[in-house]
């Protein structure tokens, strides 16, 4: 829901600092819409407060290169709990941190691409 997306902005800004791509500021229906409106695929990053994730942020959310690309190519927002339209996104996912790239065909959401950061490997 949008205020979810509104705390974890503002988490994320106070922990990583300023640089990231733009999380949209909405619930999950309205982000989908607004994938759908600007022809764009939607990235859905998958977050918990663990020190995966927080090198996740530091190392690849806040970089200004990943932050641009992201933004001139898709739709971004992020959940820490997962709203029920994302609860089958969130269920395919093996590790977390993960980013899902998700694809709105007319009445359905597909998974494109899935893409985790697991702490043993370090690097996505």
């Amino acid at each position: 829901d949008e205020s979810q997306a509104v705390e974890f902005l503002s988490f994320f800004e106070s922990e990583f600092g300023p640089s990231h791509p733009h999380f949209h500021q909405g619930s999950f229906a309205s982000t989908i819409s607004t994938a759908k409106t600007q022809r764009r695929l939607m990235v859905l990053y998958l977050h918990s407060d663990s020190e995966p994730h927080r090198s996740f942020c530091r190392t690849v959310l806040a970089s200004s290169a990943v932050a641009e690309y992201l933004d001139e190519n898709f739709v971004t927002t992020a959940t820490v709990v997962p709203e029920s339209g994302q609860q089958q996104w969130v269920r395919q996912a093996r590790a977390k941190p993960a980013l899902l790239v998700l694809a709105n065909s007319g009445s359905t959401v597909s998974l494109v691409v899935y893409v985790d950061w697991s702490s043993d490997q370090g690097s996505p």
